[in-house]
């Protein structure tokens, strides 16, 4: 019988494979030309890999996981998918500063960090990191949402 861990890595896997197949039809392009689903592709790809080491693994542990454990895991794994609904449902109203603030903000305090400043400090580097990254180094124009000033 498989475990927990195998059928959530089987269901990633197929997760993955559906956001490939979705990508391909996108168009891929080239490395030097990519078209809009390199980089859905290439996120497919790395949960894909992902998903088949958390199967490899499972199927080297032994299955002694206590039902708490379970549930605490399975109310994580809860809020991480609503933080990101709810990221995807606002970054375009809300802004991506706000958006990546509170989704990083709030990830960290699920994952029993409880330091205030470090939470804080993780969670403007992160929204800063980001920004850099696309805005700056990638040319990729984020959304603003409410911190727009003007008329950008």
């Amino acid at each position: 019988m498989l475990g927990r861990d195998a059928k959530i890595g089987i269901f990633l896997l197929f997760i993955s494979a559906l956001l490939c197949y979705g990508s391909i039809r996108l168009g891929i392009g080239k490395a030097n030309a990519p078209g809009p689903g390199f980089f859905p592709f290439l996120a497919g790809l790395i949960i894909a890999i992902l998903s088949l080491v958390m199967i490899i693994f499972s199927a080297k542990e032994a299955p002694n996981h206590t039902q708490q454990k379970g549930l605490l895991v399975t109310g994580r794994a809860a809020l991480v998918s609503g933080v990101l609904l709810l990221f995807g449902l606002l970054v375009e109203k809300a802004g991506f500063f706000i958006c990546t603030f509170f989704a990083t903000l709030i990830m960290l305090r699920a994952n029993g960090i409880r330091k205030w400043p470090f939470l804080l400090f993780v969670s403007i580097l992160t929204c800063v990191g980001i920004f850099i990254g696309f805005n700056l180094l990638l040319k990729v124009r984020l959304p603003l949402g409410i911190l727009r000033f003007g008329g950008q």
